[in-house]
């Protein structure tokens, strides 16, 4: 899944991603799909209020162009360019496991622990597996999470 635009609470959840994964995202609940072989987001997607980008590269730079002045770009692969808050009126977050807002953290741990967040498993693997797990998730057809079961 290459990015998640959202018109927050309530409002249209849209997604890009392959073919592949279009009938995954519409039972996650996704309102509208843009299969991004096929077309560019940003030239499909009106204004939105946030994008979650978990590709990086050229994405982040692509994404302000849908969003919303005071909009939010989040990142769960790396600081983007500092140019996008300076050239753009948004917010810019960055969220990993190694996050420096442990706040938020525990956020999303309490909305999965609430059942508001509900992440997928896609396969689960015994930890001496660690190299056919990491094959898997090599290909583009993973939805979900890997887990490694150490026991």
């Amino acid at each position: 899944m290459a990015v998640q635009l959202a018109k927050w609470k309530g409002a249209d959840v849209i997604a890009t991603a392959s073919g592949y994964s279009e009938d995954y995202l519409r039972e996650l609940g996704v309102d509208e799909f843009v299969n991004y072989r096929e077309e560019r987001f940003e030239s499909v997607i009106d204004e939105v209020d946030i994008v979650v980008d978990t590709v990086g590269g050229e994405i982040p730079a692509r994404s302000v162009d849908v969003l919303r002045k005071k909009g939010v770009l989040v990142s769960v692969v790396g600081q983007p360019s500092g140019a996008l808050t300076t050239n753009h009126d948004i917010d810019v977050q960055v969220v990993s496991g190694r996050s420096n807002s442990p706040s938020l953290l525990t956020t999303i741990s309490e909305l999965i622990d609430a059942g508001e967040v509900r992440p997928t498993i896609s396969a689960e693997f015994p930890l001496e597996n660690t190299a056919q797990a990491h094959e898997v998730g090599e290909t583009e057809h993973v939805q979900g999470k890997l887990v490694l079961s150490v026991a």
